[in-house]
């Protein structure tokens, strides 16, 4: 599900804020993360147990870093797991779809209802499909597990407010990359107003415009580079391709932050 589709913009969205407001504080949790396994769902039916797998996994791993805090051997050995698998799964995936990409098509056509036409799959389908989000998702895992091995924060307790810090849709394809420190403040309780909903709406018109406007236009130029083989790019095309793939992706991170943060507000 992309964010520049109907149905995001039209149901999906609407229906999240929409519930969002309705329900009390103690709910408001529990519906961005409801809502986030259902985008996770649509995004990548796939690779989406994986995921909650590994969402468990290091919630669990954080929770042992923590109490073995005075273990400073099964401290450290628990870290180095759980690091070796994080960072190994990312490079297997990453790995794979480098040198076996003949699994590509094979996996994707396999996937019923895949939201992708018969051009999109002919150019994903080279690659191993990678679970949506892996490498945010990665990074920003990592970094609580070294804040708490540093003991720079406690472990979070609660696996409602951990998973949606890892999960929550609006920054799980595209980031930004968040501490738990910074985010935490939200998750156990946030304002919700006028204000604030006015500045989130200006933030999200602002960032869809300079997505369908300047980077999705500038993707129909570079892609079709991007499908000849290395041996058939000419040095113009290649500079042809890195220019707007350069300027695309500028124009999607640009206003990639949702949150304001220490205002107190979401």
């Amino acid at each position: 599900m992309s964010l520049n589709t109907p149905l995001f913009l039209f149901l999906f969205l609407p229906s999240a804020v929409l519930l969002h407001l309705a329900v009390g504080k103690k709910g408001r949790n529990w519906v961005l993360l409801i809502f986030s396994l259902i985008f996770l769902v649509f995004c990548d039916p796939v690779y989406f147990p994986l995921l909650l797998l590994l969402t468990l996994v290091n919630y669990l791993t954080g929770l042992g870093i923590q109490r073995s805090i005075q273990r400073p051997s099964r401290n450290r050995w628990l870290f180095i797991l759980i690091l070796v698998i994080d960072i190994g799964i990312l490079f297997a995936f990453k790995l794979a779809s480098a040198y076996f990409p003949q699994y590509g098509s094979p996996l994707l056509a396999s996937i019923p209802g895949f939201p992708l036409t018969a051009s999109q799959v002919s150019l994903v389908g080279k690659f191993i499909l990678i679970p949506v989000g892996l490498s945010f998702f990665t990074f920003q895992v990592i970094s609580y597990q070294v804040d708490i091995f540093k003991g720079t924060i406690q472990a979070e307790k609660n696996l409602l407010r951990y998973g949606l810090y890892l999960l929550m849709f609006p920054r799980l394809i595209a980031g930004p990359i968040m501490r738990l420190r910074e985010v935490n403040p939200f998750l156990h309780d946030r304002q919700v107003n006028l204000e604030g909903l006015a500045g989130g709406a200006r933030r999200f018109i602002r960032g869809l415009a300079k997505k369908v406007l300047i980077a999705d236009q500038l993707a129909a130029i570079d892609q079709g580079i991007f499908t000849l083989t290395s041996a058939s790019i000419s040095t113009p095309n290649a500079w042809l391709s890195l220019i707007p793939f350069s300027l695309r992706i500028y124009s999607i991170f640009l206003d990639i932050r949702i949150w304001r943060w220490g205002s107190g507000k979401c």
